[in-house]
């Protein structure tokens, strides 16, 4: 991942919801879970995480809606550009701190330097989605504590 000079800035679609982010970003990540398909409409979500600290909302405030017992998403009012692709109150990675927020990496300013370092969620990935990149994968099925989360919050998981 390239540092870029920061404030890191983005907002939606629209402009009514702004931000800045004051620190590098702790991961950069590709996400082929259906949930972040259904979330993005797309086939996999592209995600910076960043610590919640170094985040600021310089106009507007995103929406926030819980998307399962362990993570709320966070979209534009006005328009609904997903901006929070990923918030945990109680991260159940290790790597993942608490507070820790994943914004959507298309609603940078400059979305450029980042690339992804892993690819999760890959068993569910759709089919005509090549992966061999060098970026490793996870898989989400391997994790049966993540996985029971998963299933017990939506049952098309299972």
């Amino acid at each position: 991942m390239t540092v870029k000079t920061l404030p890191i800035t983005g907002g939606c679609l629209c402009g009514a919801v702004r931000f800045e982010v004051v620190e590098p970003p702790t991961a950069v990540g590709a996400c082929h879970c259906r949930r972040c398909q259904r979330h993005t409409g797309s086939a996999f979500a592209a995600t910076v995480r960043v610590k919640k600290s170094a985040l600021r909302w310089t106009r507007g405030h995103p929406t926030m809606f819980r998307s399962s017992p362990i993570m709320e998403r966070g979209y534009c009012p006005q328009c609904g550009s997903t901006l929070i692709m990923a918030h945990y109150e109680n991260p159940p990675w290790k790597d993942y701190e608490k507070g820790d927020i994943g914004l959507a990496m298309g609603v940078f300013d400059d979305p450029y330097p980042y690339t992804p370092t892993f690819h999760y969620g890959i068993e569910q990935k759709l089919n005509w989605v090549t992966t061999n990149d060098g970026i490793p994968g996870e898989r989400i099925d391997t994790d049966e504590e993540l996985r029971a989360v998963y299933v017990a919050s939506d049952p098309s998981e299972s």
